[in-house]
């Protein structure tokens, strides 16, 4: 192959032969995939590829199944990624070392191991670093690494009963300037001894509101941010002297109970898109929170999704006709509540300016009482439909989806209504994706 293709062309090939994603590799069975495999071929592969820096570049493993296999691929890998930027994941688990390895051998092999990591951490553009114990966590702070070069930075860890003060400071990632994406799993952002200020997406796990507050006051250039807080995260609020200005936050996901405590504390200038989903133990999320914080921000929604959990009042139809409100392409509701449900249903068919830019329109009901079933959606979203078709002007809805949880006798009157659910069909007749079926399963709609 050499003989008749150019070097660069084989080399690409090489690459395509690699594994996808962030494959971890397996210490019994490596030399039986790309790029070990390639050595393997003749003397003239084995020269490419082991003089091909980037085919070398990818290595996740984990210790502590096999630690002197998992010793030797480190040494094996790194040494050969030269100065090629590192795309770096360990995972510690030393529990899983068994019987047959003595712990002089197994520290033996892990002082090695991470000596080599220490040898090549100042090349690593993307690490990932998780642990079983705060013990093999210590071990690795201990090593006395340092990531000068990593712009994304995972760090997760699998107790989340920890306080604050029992963490580690992680100094190893002080040098890192080129921080840009950060996964944190557990360890607050307190204990990460990384420089914070040019930090734009966050994704951050099994946090509670404290922990929170102090990681959104300290991340000035936060553009994204994924939060999860664990099942009955405690909501304790210390004092806040000031609110929490994020000039550049656009994309705002949470999946917590604490939202209501939260979002008061806030302001979010650049705010785009936001989705608030709920764990088990919500209070919900009252409208006049929401309004309040869009209020103050003077932001330009452009998505909004509210999964509380618990029955959800829609903002008021006087909030909808803002000019902060008026550029939404994209809401969605779980659970409406009735009568908030129905004035905004009165509005929107009414009012052809009202929410002028919207193109999709979803609504997930249940079984509460105080919300709207299915059915009473549906039969809302009726008038909607027939106003805004015989209207003249433009109609920008893309898609409406009418969606039940559990069971809702109401849908049946639904289908038995010819004019009602002749209406609906007329819409998807005129381009829009209309949905009206039950969540999950096999997702058929019922038009």
């Amino acid at each position: 192959m050499l003989d008749v293709l150019p070097l660069e062309l084989v080399v690409e090939i090489f690459r395509l032969c690699l594994p996808e994603g962030h494959h971890s590799i397996d210490s019994r069975s490596f030399h039986r995939e790309a790029p070990v495999l390639l050595t393997q071929i003749c003397s003239s592969w084995r020269k490419v590829a082991i003089s091909t820096p980037s085919l070398w570049s990818n290595f996740h493993v984990f210790f502590g199944f096999h630690p002197q296999r998992t010793e030797h691929l480190a040494r094996l890998f790194l040494p050969r990624s030269r100065s090629y930027p590192l795309n770096l994941g360990i995972h510690l688990c030393l529990s899983h070392a068994g019987g047959h390895v003595s712990q002089f051998a197994l520290q033996g092999a892990l002082d090695s191991f991470l000596q080599t990591i220490k040898e090549h951490a100042h090349h690593a553009r993307n690490f990932e670093l998780s642990a079983e114990s705060l013990r093999q966590l210590v071990r690795f702070e201990k090593e006395g690494m340092s990531f000068p070069m990593v712009e994304s930075l995972k760090v997760a860890f699998d107790d989340w009963d920890i306080r604050d003060d029992e963490w580690p400071m992680m100094a190893s990632f002080a040098s890192a300037r080129n921080l840009r994406k950060l996964y944190l799993e557990s360890l607050p952002l307190s204990r990460l001894g990384a420089p914070l200020e040019n930090i734009t997406d966050v994704i951050a796990l099994s946090h509670n509101l404290q922990q929170t507050i102090y990681m959104l006051a300290h991340l000035p250039a936060l553009e994204h941010m994924y939060l999860q807080a664990k099942d009955g995260a405690e909501t304790h609020l210390l004092p806040i002297n000031a609110p929490i200005v994020l000039p550049c936050l656009s994309n705002f996901e949470m999946s917590c109970d604490f939202a209501q405590h939260l979002l008061p504390l806030l302001t979010l200038p650049a705010l785009k898109e936001l989705v608030i989903s709920s764990l088990s133990n919500s209070d919900g999320l009252s409208s006049s929170t929401l309004e309040s914080l869009l209020d103050r921000s003077l932001c330009s929604l452009k998505r909004l999704q509210l999964w509380t959990g618990e029955v959800q009042e829609l903002p008021s139809v006087s909030a909808f006709k803002r000019s902060n409100w008026m550029m939404l392409e994209e809401l969605s509701f779980a659970l409406p509540e009735k009568s908030s449900l129905q004035r905004f249903c009165d509005a929107y068919g009414a009012d052809a300016t009202f929410l002028p830019k919207l193109q999709k329109l979803e609504f997930i009901c249940g079984s509460h009482p105080l919300a709207a079933g299915a059915g009473e959606c549906l039969e809302q979203l009726g008038p909607v439909v027939a106003r805004r078709m015989a209207n003249d002007e433009p109609w920008p809805l893309r898609a409406l989806k009418v969606v039940w949880s559990e069971y809702d006798a109401g849908v049946y009157g639904f289908l038995a209504n010819d004019e009602l659910h002749g209406l609906f069909t007329m819409l998807k007749g005129r381009g829009v994706d209309v949905y009206i079926g039950a969540a999950g399963g096999d997702e058929t709609s019922w038009i």
